[in-house]
């Protein structure tokens, strides 16, 4: 090694040697008169490590940051279940003493000795390790101390393969000790600042396992072939076993692995490197023969095929041919779904991992290893040959993945840190350029077009990750809750024995079964036998409903009493997931804070049986009815103020020990009762209760008052005791006027302890209403019904009754149906049991109500029945103008105008839209008014449209109805072409269409 020494005598040329000992690295600096021997600063060394340092503290620091939140979604959920059936039965079986766990379809089924069923669908290499997890996690009972555990054993094999690569390949850097560090640093630089690594990483699932196992693979292999070699039987047993455990954990990268180092093997065979280990040392190829040559690609080789000999019998285990064949027929895979997948993984790689910039590193490594083929040393063929080995990783996985009948990031995410590795290899290879080349004008404008170009390639790549940053950090500094942060947390605090309890959902069951420890029924898929059981508590998500048929949960909802409870957290279609991108076929991505329902239509809804016995819990009171309303106690000093001004009269006060009946009129002189009707009040020392009554019109009450100027004064109540608390309760009216008038009536109520189970039909001899929906139709202004409703049991329809309920949070509504005779229903009572009823929307408060069947026998106890059906009432019936831009770039829309209006003063626009290919779900709509004058935009009330969902079953699109009234008197004249756009900020994409409908506003 020669190095050239300055001073202001000149130029001067000396040898270098160097050697290490335990104080460090020496320098011996000789010529023909003299020796040094020098040491390099140890400050600057001692500052680099304490740089990698910090930065893996950092790196490490943000992936354990808030590692507890949120719980587990589906796919964690299965690793840590499947970990607990290890643990009982030590085999990842589907069958325990109270699941069937098991989401995957019957041919990815395996039954081994003992006729247990087990899943061979994914490898059990995650289940083993998620077993030693879940015994760890087995010494705490808190949910959120569970999932860290369980998590961040995952995580840190994902953090270990992140940093074992660029370790293990210290041996090539050596002699370039500044250059090892800094590329260390930079590479652990670009890890932080990959928001996806990160996210899948804080996965308990095959993900960072995966990335440990491909790098330890890479680094062994490196060591092997390109530094210094193991001892050929000690590289046999850990290659083999590596690539044995990849195959276990996700076997198509262990194919795509073996693929892509036999290529560069026979790379090395065909480009004839000029430098190649054979055994001893490094030679020059120029003096190794072709057989030579074979004999090393053989040598190196054979452990690769002994690999994947073992792994054949591992194939038929699994199925793997049966399982991707039936998976490519079922989604239908075509040449063209394979081009959209490769296109969606090169997108991926650009805006998130540096992609172009890569590509420019690898072009100028090239460039400038072809100009000066005289400074090729050892150093840089190593250096070339280890990016070479990257690249064709990189490309043959991506190729290979593209197969793949779904596509998810996380099957191709391993390949992030050799990607970053190769681009830091490529610009070491430039870098060690010889200063004599970089001074030269060709080197000159070299380096000055790669740093331009370099530059912008990287402002492009933040241009993509700077918002997954800010959302990242936000994650980060707060704690996510999804949707079942708010269900099980509230189970577990409101049942003794959740474990106890059979609840029925159509997703992410496999999490309610390992923080519960509950049983579940129906799930992901139907389950066997789940239509016999009664479940105790029902959770439906909405945006699932596609995968499970809705009436198998209409079913379940009609043989029992359930009360809905709302969350406030957005239904999202999946508690949370790592994918930043959502795609056609899968429309889920990662969200970085807690997506709060805008509206009661948004919530997350589940349905609970009334006989269950609730525990006092944090969120909700005992025995509450959500439309009872606790007034605070400054609300009660300020209503205890102003008694009397109430001016009433009571036409019926009908008490029985279930129900309390109450009709009459009331009014407050200068009231506008239409917008304050009148409550019921009930108070006892402790408690103030009001419950809205439902408004009726008495213009004989108008008539004999002169001072009113409604008829709107009217009232009529229907009152069920059990959703009230005991005790013993003054009956007074409230009007919420002035801060609110009561008048205490001289009646009082009684309200004991009821039995829940009275309300509850027992095993045998038990009151179930059956009915049957001929026709429902949520229109703008009214709903209609029709059918026929009987309970059994029931024989004498002139003295039981019948009441369709609509209940909200706030507001419960009843409206008595008259029997009508259904001569297709044959004998008593059953031929009076049909019915049909028009319910006006002008009558009811704003919210989200639930629809069921109230039956009150005259002996007996009452039945409440709910039906799978929900509406929005809003009393704004013009739609608000809104400010709107329209998108810039459109996605596809399917959309139907189904009525269209256009008066003098007001136009009305009915239909739905939604996004093509996906669920409507988190979509807004916007009516779109566009002319050679002005532009306007409104925002439509949303109408319910089962009837969308019912013909497009692939989706559900029940949010995608709305129906607009536009007030033309606010519009500049002119004649306006109708459009509809579609916001979805979940899926992050829009939609505008325009229509042929033209709405004319004339001048005054």
């Amino acid at each position: 090694m020669k190095l050239r020494i300055l001073d202001r005598r000149g130029e001067y040329w000396f040898n270098c040697q160097y050697f290490e000992s335990n104080n460090g690295i020496y320098f011996y600096i000789y010529s023909q008169r003299e020796l040094h021997m020098m040491k390099p600063a140890e400050g600057s060394f001692s500052k680099r490590i304490i740089l990698v340092i910090g930065l893996t503290i950092l790196f490490t620091g943000s992936i354990f940051k808030n590692l507890s939140y949120p719980l587990f979604w589906s796919d964690e959920a299965d690793t840590a279940i499947y970990g607990q059936q290890v643990l009982k039965y030590g085999l990842p079986t589907i069958h325990d003493e109270k699941n069937y766990i098991y989401n995957g379809d019957p041919y990815s089924l395996r039954i081994i000795h003992d006729n247990k069923e087990v899943s061979v669908f994914n490898g059990w290499a995650i289940y083993y390790w998620a077993a030693l997890a879940v015994k760890f996690a087995g010494a705490t009972q808190d949910i959120y101390a569970k999932t860290v555990i369980i998590r961040g054993m995952f995580s840190v094999l994902g953090i270990l393969g992140i940093i074992i690569l660029p370790l293990l390949v210290l041996g090539a850097f050596r002699k370039h000790l500044r250059l090892f560090w800094l590329m260390v640093s930079v590479y652990l630089l670009l890890e932080i600042c990959s928001t996806s690594l990160s996210l899948h990483l804080r996965q308990a699932r095959y993900y960072p396992m995966v990335i440990l196992w491909v790098n330890l693979i890479l680094a062994l292999y490196i060591r092997q072939v390109m530094i210094k070699p193991l001892g050929t039987t000690t590289y046999m047993i850990l290659q083999v076993l590596l690539l044995v455990v990849l195959y276990n954990t996700f076997f198509p990268v262990f194919y795509l692995v073996i693929a892509g180092l036999l290529v560069f093997e026979v790379l090395l065979l065909v480009m004839r490197f000029p430098y190649q280990y054979q055994p001893g040392a490094w030679q020059e190829t120029a003096h190794l023969t072709l057989k030579d040559r074979l004999t090393a690609l053989v040598g190196r080789s054979w452990v690769l095929g002994l690999a994947f000999l073992f792994c054949i019998p591992l194939g038929q285990f699994y199925k793997v041919s049966v399982i991707t064949d039936k998976m490519s027929t079922q989604l239908g895979f075509d040449s063209a779904q394979y081009l959209v997948n490769l296109q969606d993984i090169m997108t991926f790689f650009v805006k998130q991992e540096f992609l172009l910039l890569a590509i420019c590193l690898k072009i100028l490594a090239f460039a400038s290893w072809m100009k000066w083929p005289a400074n090729r040393d050892l150093f840089a063929h190593r250096i070339r040959a280890m990016a070479t080995l990257l690249l064709l990783i990189v490309v043959v996985s991506i190729l290979g993945m593209a197969r793949s009948p779904y596509l998810y990031e996380r099957m191709y995410i391993y390949l992030q840190p050799l990607l970053m590795l190769m681009m830091l290899l490529d610009a070491a290879l430039i870098y060690t350029m010889p200063g004599k080349e970089r001074k030269t004008v060709w080197g000159k404008k070299l380096q000055f077009g790669a740093a331009i170009f370099a530059a912008l390639l990287v402002m492009q790549s933040l241009w993509f990750k700077a918002p997954h940053w800010k959302g990242y950090w936000h994650e980060l500094t707060h704690r996510y809750k999804g949707t079942l942060d708010y269900i099980i947390p509230f189970i577990q605090s409101h049942y003794k024995n959740p474990e106890k309890l059979i609840i029925a959902t159509n997703y992410e069951e496999f999490t309610y079964m390992f923080y519960l420890g509950c049983r579940t029924i129906i799930g992901y898929i139907n389950r066997p036998n789940s239509l016999q059981e009664n479940p105790d508590i029902v959770v439906y998500r909405k945006g699932r409903g596609q995968n499970e048929n809705s009436t198998t949960f209409d079913n379940i909802l009609q043989r029992d009493q359930y009360k809905r409870i709302g969350f406030p957290v957005f239904d999202n279609l999946v508690n949370n997931i790592p994918q930043l991108y959502p795609s056609d076929k899968f429309p889920e991505h990662h969200l970085y804070q807690t997506r709060l329902a805008t509206s009661a239509r948004e919530e997350t809804n589940i349905f609970v049986d009334y006989a269950l016995n609730i525990s006092p819990g944090r969120d909700v009171e005992v025995g509450r009815d959500p439309a009872l309303s606790v007034m605070p106690p400054s609300r009660q000093k300020m209503i205890d103020k102003k008694i009397g001004r109430i001016r009433y009269s009571l036409d019926s006060f009908n008490e029985t020990d279930l129900h309390l009946e109450i009709r009459g009129w009331a009014y407050v002189p200068g009231a506008d009762h239409e917008k304050k009707p009148v409550h019921l009040y009930l108070e006892r020392e402790d408690t103030a209760i009001y419950i809205p009554m439902i408004p009726v019109n008495r213009p004989d009450i108008r008539r004999s008052h002169p001072d009113l100027e409604t008829d709107a004064v009217g009232f009529k109540g229907y009152i069920v005791k059990h959703l009230i608390p005991p005790g013993l309760y003054q009956v007074g009216l409230y009007v919420d006027h002035e801060g609110g008038i009561v008048h205490h009536l001289n009646r009082y109520v009684q309200i004991t302890e009821i039995s829940m189970d009275r309300f509850r039909p027992s095993a045998t001899g038990r009151r179930v209403i059956r009915y049957a929906i001929d026709q429902f139709e949520d229109n703008y202004f009214y709903i209609s019904m029709s059918g026929w409703v009987h309970p059994e049991g029931s024989v004498n329809a002139a003295t039981d009754s019948t009441f369709i309920l609509l209940s909200s949070d706030d507001n419960n509504y009843y409206y008595y149906l008259d029997p009508l005779k259904r001569a297709d229903l044959a004998g008593e009572p059953m031929e009076n049991a049909g019915f049909m009823s028009n319910i006006y929307k002008k009558d009811m408060k704003e919210g989200l109500y639930n629809i069921g069947f109230y039956f009150v026998p005259q002996n007996g106890r009452p039945v409440v029945q709910y039906l799978p059906y929900n509406i929005v009432i809003k009393k704004k019936m013009v739609s608000p103008r809104v400010k709107l831009e329209l998108p810039k770039e459109s996605a596809p829309m399917n959309l139907s105008i189904d009525k269209f209006t256009d008066p003098d003063k007001a136009a009305e626009v009915m239909g739905w839209a939604y996004l093509k290919g996906f669920d409507a779900a988190g979509s807004r709509i916007f009516i779109y008014l566009r002319s050679s004058v002005r532009n306007y935009a409104f925002e439509p009330t949303p109408v319910a449209r089962p009837d969308v969902t019912k013909i497009y079953q692939r989706h559900n699109l029940d949010e995608s109805g709305f129906a607009g009234l536009i007030d033309k008197t606010a519009l500049e004249p002119g004649k306006y072409q109708v459009g509809i756009v579609i916001v979805n900020t979940r899926l992050g994409k829009n939609a505008v269409a325009f229509t042929e409908h033209i709405i004319n506003v004339k001048s005054p």
